[in-house]
């Protein structure tokens, strides 16, 4: 499985400082070390020449300033292996060699030392750095040592302090998708990312509270409006003046329209609502809009066995209210099935404005009334949206058309 690196990530980011500031912090310890082990082959060169003037002047081994220089005197039953080293290094011209107007030098890297080895004109003499090479560098190793543990303990702090992002991204996503924070607290630190997330755990937990409780509120609206309103419709029967029954009929029949419409209206945009994606056939939705119409008649349509990826309950009514909205406002509805979505297409006069004035809650012509289109496209839009599509709308050839395509 390929992984995607997302370079605009704040780990990225950490990642890519950490490795860039190692790197550099290694790369400058290395320089200090060869930098200082050049340094220590320059000084016994330096310091080879004073010992041979020494010698010139005194015709004798200048025993204080070897004592001075912090060197040793090497016998001369050792001199063999570091003089090997001396020949090796010489046929691989990896020695430093400086030539002395007194006289010759040269330096000798061996088991962790440096030998000064003097060859003068009737004089020889090989010594020996008291203090060996890690010895002389410890000081500059613990501290480049110090400040990439320094660093690595501050990545790590780092990483571990913005780890909870990932989490509160998680849980943001999930809230999105109706799923709210199990706990009221995202996180006991005290740092700037435990506050977001603590407020935003807190938000949510709120908004929470206040859906669960405005959906109580509708729906304990919805019971004791029901009741009169079923009550109004039995009434209405008893009326002897036809006109008035019919009348008081048609009153209760759109009161218990609407109440059902604001049911599913609720039921559709509450965010506790999870849709139940699968395959569903085109045909089978229609059926069953067409049962919630209890229509008896069928519908013209261009449909064979296509599917669309839907919740059945909540697409089936979105299906009947556009079936519904086309037999309302318009004749010979038919339905089609193609590149451009699900189309339903009736004859009729265009629209007066904009699809998006249609789909709010109550649109209806010039006025915002009860009549009219009501909640019908506001309820089709809401179900499109959570189904990823966009309802669409033109009038061609003395036809609406209202297509449900993908966003």
């Amino acid at each position: 499985m390929r992984v995607q690196m997302n370079i605009h990530s704040i780990f990225f980011k950490l990642n890519l400082f950490f490795a860039v500031a190692l790197i550099a912090t290694l790369l400058a310890g290395f320089s200090a070390v060869m930098r200082l082990g050049a340094r220590d082959q320059a000084d016994l060169l330096i310091q080879s020449r004073l010992l041979i003037r020494e010698y010139r002047t005194s015709r004798a081994r200048p025993e204080a300033l070897i004592r001075e220089f912090g060197l040793t005197v090497v016998p001369r039953t050792a001199w063999r292996p570091v003089l090997d080293e001396l020949k090796q290094n010489q046929n691989r011209k990896r020695s430093l060699n400086r030539p002395h107007r007194l006289g010759a030098a040269h330096v000798i890297p061996h088991a962790g030392h440096l030998y000064l080895w003097i060859h003068p004109h009737n004089f020889k003499m090989l010594l020996r750095q008291e203090q060996g090479f890690f010895q002389r560098l410890a000081l500059p190793l613990l501290m480049f040592g110090t400040i990439v543990v320094l660093l690595v303990t501050i990545y790590w702090l780092l990483r571990r302090a913005l780890l909870p992002i990932r989490r509160l991204q998680q849980d943001i996503v999930r809230y999105g998708e109706g799923q709210y924070p199990a706990a009221e607290t995202f996180s006991q630190h005290q740092d700037e990312i435990a506050e977001v997330g603590n407020a935003f755990y807190a938000s949510a937990h709120q908004t929470r509270r206040l859906i669960q409780s405005r959906q109580l509120f509708v729906r304990n609206i919805f019971h004791e409006l029901n009741t009169p309103v079923t009550k109004g419709k039995i009434l209405a029967e008893l009326v002897e003046d036809s006109k008035t029954q019919s009348m008081l009929d048609s009153i209760f029949s759109r009161l218990a329209s609407l109440l059902k419409e604001l049911a599913q209206m609720e039921q559709i945009t509450s965010q506790d609502t999870r849709l139940q994606l699968k395959p569903v056939r085109i045909l089978d939705l229609i059926d069953q809009a067409r049962d919630l119409l209890y229509l008896d008649e069928p519908i013209p349509v261009d449909i064979t066995e296509e599917q669309m990826n839907a919740d059945f309950p909540t697409m089936s009514i979105a299906f009947k209210n556009l079936i519904d909205n086309g037999r309302k406002y318009g004749r010979n509805l038919r339905i089609v099935s193609g590149k451009d979505g699900i189309t339903f297409i009736s004859e009729g006069t265009p629209l007066m404005h904009p699809i998006s004035y249609y789909v709010e809650p109550f649109a209806s012509g010039d006025t915002h009334t009860g009549e009219g289109f009501g909640l019908g496209l506001y309820i089709v839009d809401q179900i499109a949206r959570k189904h990823h599509l966009i309802l669409h709308y033109r009038h061609e050839n003395n036809h609406n058309i209202f297509s449900l395509k993908k966003s």
